[in-house]
């Protein structure tokens, strides 16, 4: 493909081989290595829930050594044993050592990283506007390894049904906590939280990926949510998709794509997209540029990787149109797992269900792609667009389309 075309998988090998840009500028939080609950504010973190209001809760804060798997030297332990209705419990930290609020214009992210009882939890601000304040929340999963959240501004919406708009301004507060459906009893573990300008400061940012053993799919119920004919792709030495199929991992509540090949997969080099409409308007959003040119996304999953010495690199990462044209791959998260499976011909790639904001009920349109870690082959469905039911975990496991 033409390198004068904007699309990411042709500029990969050329950002690749580009110097690294340097980390944006961010505001460390903490990152527990002094092995005290004190943070970088100056004030110390603080377990809030519901027993502070009367409530049945019961949650406890502290630093530990974290587990395998991270190799830092502390951690941030959060255990909840929620009761009763209206149930949480977290730990939130004063963003100033005078406790007022904090200006965070040309922030635009909260990034940490997190293991523990799988599950669904939130993170964000308090903010103040005035005599109102309210809190602004994402949503995130956890599980049992080490994995790196990064919440955009743009994702957190007011709780307890405020109608205070977001901004930057009057910013008092960081919290992480539970969500509504949280596990009952939990613990979680947190690490280096920071607030990061995100976004295209942080574009064609390479990762080192490590495959997932193919064993661990086995547990999962695929459904083959679209097939595909043999040899119409844009060429017959790249991948060329049968079908695609799709997954939920109750676990920890990702979402799992995988793309069964006609022949098996190249053993050096290749790489894959899921675009979704989550949105239910087929007509805005990023503009496809593969086969498939009629359709249009709000998120984009990606997996372009070739192998280097001794393990796997490239771009990995769940973003926005806006986010994929600065080719931030990983804007909206970079908690991408992905398979290869030469024996089954298959492809594939798990990603938190929060990082792809899907609707309530979860029905979205989509289309998959595979190709090389240099250009895309093989659509699926090269014209229209697959309608699925992506299960929650909570009401079932069913898919439908």
């Amino acid at each position: 493909m033409p390198l004068r075309n904007p699309c990411p998988l042709a500029l990969a090998a050329v950002l690749a081989a580009a110097p690294a840009r340097a980390d944006p500028p961010s505001i460390r939080i903490d990152d527990f290595e002094d092995l005290d609950l004190e943070a970088a504010t100056g004030l110390s973190w603080a377990a809030l829930g519901d027993w502070l209001m009367g409530g049945e809760s019961s949650g406890a804060l502290a630093v530990v050594r974290p587990s395998a798997g991270n190799a830092t030297r502390g951690a941030l332990r959060i255990d909840g044993h929620l009761r009763g209705e209206h149930a949480f419990a977290g730990a939130w930290v004063a963003l100033r050592s005078d406790g007022t609020p904090a200006d965070l214009t040309g922030y635009a992210a909260l990034r940490f990283r997190v293991r523990g009882t799988p599950g669904r939890y939130e993170a964000g601000v308090r903010r103040t506007d005035g005599k109102a304040q309210a809190n602004f929340m994402a949503p995130f999963t956890a599980g049992a390894a080490w994995a790196a959240i990064e919440l955009p501004f743009g994702d957190l919406k007011a709780t307890m049904g405020s109608s205070m708009a977001f901004a930057t301004t009057g910013i008092g507060w960081l919290g992480i906590t539970s969500s509504g459906a949280a596990p009952r009893d939990f613990a979680i573990e947190i690490d280096d939280v920071e607030l990061v300008t995100g976004g295209a400061a942080r574009a064609g940012a390479v990762h080192k990926v490590k495959l997932a053993d193919p064993r661990t799919l086995d547990r999962l119920s695929f459904a083959t949510i679209g097939r595909d004919d043999r040899g119409d792709g844009t060429s017959p030495r790249l991948p060329d998709a049968r079908e695609l199929q799709l997954a939920v991992d109750p676990a920890d509540d990702r979402v799992w794509f995988r793309f069964v090949l006609q022949s098996p997969p190249p053993a050096d080099a290749f790489g894959l997209n899921v675009a979704l409409d989550v949105d239910g308007n087929p007509d805005n959003g990023g503009a496809w540029w593969g086969q498939n040119k009629a359709f249009h996304y709000d998120r984009l999953v990606t997996a372009y990787l070739s192998r280097g010495a001794g393990y796997w690199q490239g771009f990995v990462g769940v973003a926005d149109p806006a986010q994929v044209a600065a080719f931030a791959m990983d804007g909206r998260s970079s908690d991408v797992r992905v398979v290869v499976d030469p024996a089954r011909r298959t492809l594939a790639a798990g990603v938190p269900r929060a990082a792809l904001g899907l609707p309530a009920g979860g029905r979205v349109r989509l289309i998959g792609t595979v190709g090389s870690s240099f250009t895309f082959s093989d659509d699926v469905p090269a014209e229209g667009a697959l309608e699925v039911d992506v299960p929650d975990p909570a009401g079932g496991h069913s898919v439908s389309h």
